[in-house]
């Protein structure tokens, strides 16, 4: 049997599961399953292993103390080596931003290292109940846009998240980690965003996954009141 890769990441969530499509294409071309090493000071990675343990190509999951930093382009420093924190590996990548990306982001995590991608690409979450809620994410900014809408209870898991907005009727998130996840499941969603976020077509590109089903919906701050 074939050894594991690993691979390891430092950003947030978002920028972490837009790797899953070349975590894809790994084990479809070579056959091996994935390891991966992730850092547990990054609050959401605690609640990822039921979602990672769906994954036909995930081998196993280890949390590791490596600091992380979010600030400018996901997570920084974003290379750090599994054997510094205990976990002996015989090879592994980190798909983590080596500057601010100038294309979609799986192309650009993907081409440090020559790796392709899984175009085809799709989160399951399984057969559900449809629902007639509107679910939404926990910003403010999404609630006066969507104030119909029911917060998730957060910490969630992951996988039992993607169950949740999978089966709602409406779905409503700020620009974050559950757009992602939504996008990679090819969910139709409100996307509330703010013009000082990045392009879409960095994070959402209409040509890939679920694109062509997000609503924008833009959010304009509003000056504060002068005295």
């Amino acid at each position: 049997m074939s050894k594991p890769i690993t691979l390891t990441h430092c950003g947030k969530l978002g920028d972490f599961l837009y790797c899953l499509p070349i975590a894809s294409w790994i084990y479809k071309t070579t056959g091996r399953k994935i390891h991966w090493v992730l850092p547990h000071t990054f609050e959401p990675f605690n609640h990822i292993d039921p979602l990672l343990a769906s994954l036909p190509f995930t081998e196993q999951l280890t949390l590791v103390n490596h600091p992380i930093y979010l600030h400018g382009h996901g997570g920084q420093p974003y290379k750090f080596n599994p054997a510094d924190y205990g976990v002996q590996v015989d090879e592994y990548y980190n798909l983590g931003f080596r500057g601010y990306p100038d294309k979609f982001v799986t192309a650009y995590c993907a081409e440090e290292y020559g790796f392709g991608w899984d175009r085809d690409y799709t989160l399951e979450f399984g057969d559900v109940e449809p629902s007639d809620k509107a679910i939404r994410t926990e910003q403010w900014e999404v609630a006066e846009k969507a104030p119909h809408a029911e917060p998730y209870t957060i910490p969630m898991d992951l996988y039992a998240l993607g169950r949740l907005l999978k089966a709602a009727k409406e779905r409503w998130t700020w620009y974050s980690g559950p757009a992602a996840l939504m996008f990679l499941a090819r969910m139709p969603f409100n996307l509330v965003y703010e013009p000082a976020h990045p392009p879409r077509r960095i994070y959402l590109p209409e040509e890939y996954f679920g694109g062509k089903l997000i609503t924008p919906v833009l959010y304009i701050r509003k000056p504060k009141p002068t005295t």
